[in-house]
């Protein structure tokens, strides 16, 4: 299923496509994503890519159903052909959004980013083995993977004929969407660009173990520089909690630059970009009391006031803001539906939920611990996404 005359590369699957809608958590659907994850668990690299790890993980059958929305009903099924556009910074986010359209019951065609990476290579390769299985042919016939470089036809092609899309792309590639003609029963599902913060509790932090804050520090890192801080989730703002702040953030700040000395490797075009967003970060940002150089490997910039418009500054490959705080009822001023994680130590989750919830703020729809923040699932964004892209039939 491709426009003519256009310059297409079907990465997986088949021109003659065929519609299938299938069950909510079909038993077809759930038993391929576990002989997926199984031969991902084969290959003899893969502790080299934890991403990958995770989605062999996630995919488990057993998990998929522990984590199954008690609401979806046995009448429920897919609304038909899902388009999705994932982001081309993170490797493995279109497996993600497959899962949640396969899941959901829809046949998909998913656009593959361009740029290549091992990951999702073995992923690929993963999926080809396990679809010349007789018994997922009906899977392999409603499955497309494609790779083309921007192109209004093309995108207006897939929009016009599909019943979903999951865009990923961020504010400006999801405007560009916007204007392509849709079927009127089309569902969208829009992921624009978001940003997301650490709270630390520095009186906590202060009476770790060695131990436990050499975790804690592995943790922050997988959330921050595994992507170079690309990921909507990764915190570019760090609030610091309690009586112990400045200890604490000498404890901090000079573990982690221990751990990026022999963790952390990055190539010129990253230093030059890194360089290039301080600088303008520094030009435009006129609250900024001190920034502290711990070599090119990381900038922590300490603010004198929380400016509402925080969102809009982003730091990359290890440039961080922050900012002390008494409490979090302080924040009302900034949160907006842009915020989306919310990264704790040293908090029971409950109060921190219960504040957001008392307080009605617009932003955050996710809190989890430091070294979490990558965890994919159902509910992402606000959504419950193996619900929202399944129709319930109505029975009286």
């Amino acid at each position: 299923m491709t426009p003519s005359n256009k310059k297409i590369k079907i990465v997986l699957g088949e021109k003659k496509f065929k519609l299938n809608i299938f069950k909510n958590y079909d038993d077809l659907i759930l038993n391929f994503l576990s002989d997926l994850s199984k031969i991902i668990f084969e290959e003899k690299n893969i502790k080299i890519y934890p991403d990958l790890l995770s989605f062999a993980f996630w995919i488990r059958k057993s998990n998929l159903l522990a984590n199954k929305n008690k609401n979806i009903k046995a009448n429920s099924l897919g609304l038909g052909l899902a388009f999705h556009v994932p982001p081309s910074n993170i490797p493995l986010n279109f497996a993600y959004s497959l899962v949640f359209g396969m899941i959901g019951g829809n046949s998909n065609i998913v656009r593959i980013p361009s740029k290549e990476n091992p990951q999702s290579e073995i992923l690929i390769n993963s999926l080809k083995k396990i679809l010349k299985k007789k018994k997922y042919l009906n899977i392999k016939k409603s499955l497309l993977l494609v790779k083309y470089d921007h192109d209004d036809e093309i995108n207006k092609f897939y929009s016009k004929i599909c019943d979903c899309r999951l865009i990923w792309g961020g504010d400006s590639t999801i405007q560009i969407f916007k204007n392509y003609e849709t079927k009127p029963t089309n569902l969208d599902i829009l992921f624009p660009d978001k940003y997301s913060l650490s709270i630390i509790n520095s009186d906590k932090l202060v009476k770790l173990r060695k131990q436990d804050i050499n975790t804690l520090i592995k943790n922050f890192y997988n959330d921050t520089y595994l992507f170079d801080q690309n990921a909507c989730t990764s915190p570019h703002l760090i609030l610091w909690f309690g009586r112990n702040i400045k200890s604490g953030k000498t404890l901090f700040w000079n573990n982690l630059h221990k751990y990026l000395k022999k963790k952390y490797e990055y190539n010129n075009y990253v230093s030059i970009r890194k360089y290039s967003t301080l600088l303008k970060l520094l030009l435009k940002l006129n609250k900024i009391e001190k920034l502290n150089n711990l070599s090119n490997l990381l900038y922590v910039a300490e603010l004198n006031k929380l400016p509402s418009n925080i969102d809009e500054f982003k730091g990359y490959a290890g440039i961080f803001f922050e900012f002390n705080i008494k409490n979090l009822n302080s924040l009302s001023g900034i949160l907006n539906r842009r915020f989306q994680t919310l990264l704790y130590h040293g908090f029971e989750k409950k109060k921190l939920l219960d504040i957001l919830i008392n307080n009605k703020f617009r932003g955050i729809d996710r809190i989890v611990p430091i070294g979490r923040g990558l965890d994919m699932n159902f509910l992402w964004d606000g959504y419950r996404l193996d619900k929202v892209l399944s129709r319930e039939i109505e029975i009286l």
